[in-house]
């Protein structure tokens, strides 16, 4: 399983382009804060999606629950599974993944990006 994770912490709303490994589960650690204060993810449910587009609909949308490992430090794990990254992107058309952190029915989008499969 590989492990990425941006290098220190990124503000909610960054982008974030990852490049990962066919056939394999794969795991991203994030770190969120405001400037030097973290966003306390205490009483957020969060939600990762993974598209074929950006225009993909959510519901249409691999989607699970990233594990919050630290809510005080705004820290969580996204897994994918190895099932989610089964064929190669071409440069031209990566996936595309967005975190959505959720508080009363308020939606804030902590991190997006891109996501190129690379073969192994």
């Amino acid at each position: 399983m590989g492990v990425y994770s941006p290098d220190g912490s990124i503000n909610p709303g960054t982008e974030f382009d990852v490049t990962l490994l066919q056939n394999n589960d794969e795991q991203i650690q994030f770190s969120i804060a405001n400037g030097p204060v973290p966003f306390v993810l205490t009483g957020y449910t969060l939600t990762f999606y993974l598209k074929s587009s950006p225009a993909e609909s959510d519901g249409a949308a691999f989607s699970n629950v990233p594990v919050i490992t630290s809510a005080v430090l705004g820290q969580f794990t996204v897994n994918i599974p190895h099932s989610s990254l089964t064929a190669p992107t071409p440069a031209s058309a990566p996936l595309f993944y967005h975190v959505d952190a959720t508080l009363a029915g308020t939606i804030t989008t902590l991190v997006f990006g891109s996501i190129a499969v690379i073969a192994i």
